[in-house]
């Protein structure tokens, strides 16, 4: 996998311009950044809400206070181990009159980077775009893969660049990736039938 990881161009200047900001956390840059993003879980916070949030201005001090966050997790850590964790966390701080409500968790799914199924899936690649892939061991994402990891190999093969902005307001691709990514898709299945 650092095979894999020395390979990516993570764009570090390019997406810094992009996001507005100064550094990456703690400071990482280069090999021991990807192994960060790629490699350690995160804690997100999705929302805040407290206060008054009508019109006009009110001055007072809000009653309660609301947080919604999410965990990205990576290989080997459960979703209910992780709760249990931030439970025992809040309480050993004194926060125990803090409400935790669980809506739903999965673990990580992954295929290992040298499976031969990411083979087929890069011959079939070659064959559409022209190149080998650029394997990134994980992604920071999220999705049920683990129901059909732990019997079948799964990769995601995008279709958008760096700058797609992936689940935001001005996500996009372009139609000419869109197309060639259908293509993968049909090459994909040729692939296979002969793996």
């Amino acid at each position: 996998e650092l095979e894999a990881l020395e390979k990516i161009d993570l764009n570090e200047e390019k997406l810094k311009k992009e996001f507005a900001i100064d550094e990456y956390l703690n400071g990482l840059t280069g090999q021991a950044l990807k192994e960060a993003y790629y490699g350690e879980p995160t804690c997100n916070i999705c929302g805040i809400t407290t206060g008054y949030q009508g019109k006009g201005s009110m001055t007072v001090l809000p009653a309660k206070a609301a947080v919604k966050i999410d965990f990205r997790l990576v290989e080997g850590m459960h979703p209910d181990d992780v709760h249990r964790k931030l439970r025992k966390h809040l309480d050993d701080h004194g926060f125990t009159d803090v409400k935790v409500i669980y809506f739903e968790g999965y673990p990580a799914a992954k295929t290992p980077v040298e499976h031969p199924f990411v083979k087929v899936v890069n011959a079939a690649n070659k064959r559409t775009h022209g190149h080998n892939l650029i394997v990134h061991p994980t992604s920071p994402g999220s999705g049920p893969l683990y129901l059909f990891n732990e019997h079948v190999p799964m990769v995601s093969v995008g279709c958008s660049d760096f700058l797609g902005k992936a689940h935001s307001p001005n996500e996009s691709i372009s139609l000419e990736n869109f197309r060639k990514a259908q293509h993968r898709v049909v090459a994909i299945m040729d692939e296979m039938s002969r793996w």
